[in-house]
């Protein structure tokens, strides 16, 4: 027997309910374009792209063999802004610009270049969970630092994914936070702090 649009699905709403939640989940779980497709299109909306490829030469070498900028590197980064806001970057280490955002700690994918400043880290985002927890009523602490990027401005900002631990509650969540270090360097601003957000795919 048919069922008709008013009837009870097995999950307890009605029909026609029951097939806009699954179409709502069927674009949700849609394939995601890989990131090279996702880029090429990205990369197509950028009015001045003439501009910013003239004079380009993707093959030339600086002294501490690195490149200069190039439109794809432009178009690639404003992509890591645009979906993580800066907290999940590409590898920038072969472009000789100082704009560019590098990831400097990162022990699950190898990367140690800024395990000196680990201390500092851990101290952006001890401030971080404090402000958050100020903002929230939240009781966060045990700060473990789990990646961090950084970016060459005022003097540098960081990019902290950090976890911690609320006792009160007993739970443990991830935290993205962004925090600039001024001059002198003892002074630092939490821009943002917040539970981590999933990537905001780009698809046209």
């Amino acid at each position: 027997m048919e069922m008709s649009s008013s009837s009870k699905h097995p999950l307890g709403v009605s029909q026609d309910k029951a097939d806009v939640k699954k179409q709502k989940l069927d674009e949700l779980t849609k394939e995601i374009p890989p990131r090279e497709e996702r880029l090429k299109l990205f990369m197509d909306t950028f009015k001045n792209r003439a501009y910013l490829e003239q004079d380009e030469d993707e093959n030339e070498v600086l002294s501490d063999g690195t490149h200069p900028m190039t439109f794809r590197d432009i178009a690639s980064l404003e992509l890591d802004l645009y979906e993580t806001d800066g907290f999940d970057v590409q590898d920038y280490s072969h472009v000789g610009d100082a704009s560019v955002i590098l990831t400097c700690y990162d022990p699950e994918a190898n990367i140690n270049r800024g395990a000196f400043y680990l201390p500092e880290m851990i101290e952006c985002a001890e401030q971080a969970i404090n402000q958050y927890n100020g903002e929230k009523g939240k009781h966060f602490g045990d700060v473990h630092v789990i990646k961090v990027n950084v970016e060459a401005v005022c003097p540098y900002r960081y990019y902290l994914t950090f976890e911690a631990h609320d006792a009160t509650e007993d739970i443990t969540e991830t935290f993205e936070a962004k925090v600039d270090i001024h001059i002198p360097i003892t002074e630092r601003t939490v821009d943002f702090v917040r539970i981590r957000q999933p990537p905001r795919f780009y698809c046209p």
